[in-house]
């Protein structure tokens, strides 16, 4: 093969592997469900994704994706798995953000050949303070007749008076029985 030939081919073939580099390149699309809901901190609540091949758009199913989620005020920062649900490359995280305030967040895809796929960062999730807790329930008011606590008081003061009548008797018996 002459040399010119030999270059040729080199060159042919390094073309058809800077063209191929994209297509095994793939990467992935992530669309919600809908929109995160009116979060409120300390209460959970799901985000729904499914993940499609940005190649051939087809959804990605056996991947391991993570949520991630950081307040930006404190650099608190939580991760939480993902779990197939549903449809092929259909994902569900149930999230728990513990404080109000703005927080980030993002999907990262893993596993399958996704280790490399940068995370999708998503529009910042609002979270309102925790709701006042309701006041306990007051014990319930016991009414009480103005009588009920008198009948206790004049039973105490016949119980006396018998008892006094009693000694009083045995005492006056005693008295005039001796000589």
């Amino acid at each position: 093969m002459s040399r010119r030939s030999t270059l040729s081919v080199v060159l042919a073939l390094a073309t058809a592997l800077a063209f191929a580099m994209p297509a095994l390149a793939g990467g992935v699309v992530i669309s919600l469900d809908d929109v995160p809901p009116d979060a409120q901190a300390g209460v959970p609540f799901t985000i729904g994704f499914t993940v499609f091949s940005a190649h051939d758009g087809s959804p990605q199913s056996g991947l391991e994706p993570i949520v991630t989620a950081t307040d930006p005020a404190s650099g608190e920062k939580m991760t939480v798995a993902a779990e197939p649900e549903g449809a092929d490359g259909h994902y569900v995280a149930t999230l728990t953000l513990p404080t109000e305030g703005e927080w980030r967040w993002e999907i990262q895809p893993l596993g399958k050949y996704a280790e490399n796929y940068p995370a999708s960062v998503m529009t910042p999730i609002k979270v309102r303070a925790a709701a006042a807790q309701p006041a306990a329930p007051a014990a319930p008011e016991i009414q009480v007749s103005p009588t009920a606590t008198l009948w206790p008081a004049l039973a105490a003061i016949v119980a006396v008076a018998a008892a006094a009548s009693i000694a009083l008797v045995r005492a006056r018996r005693r008295a005039t029985v001796r000589p």
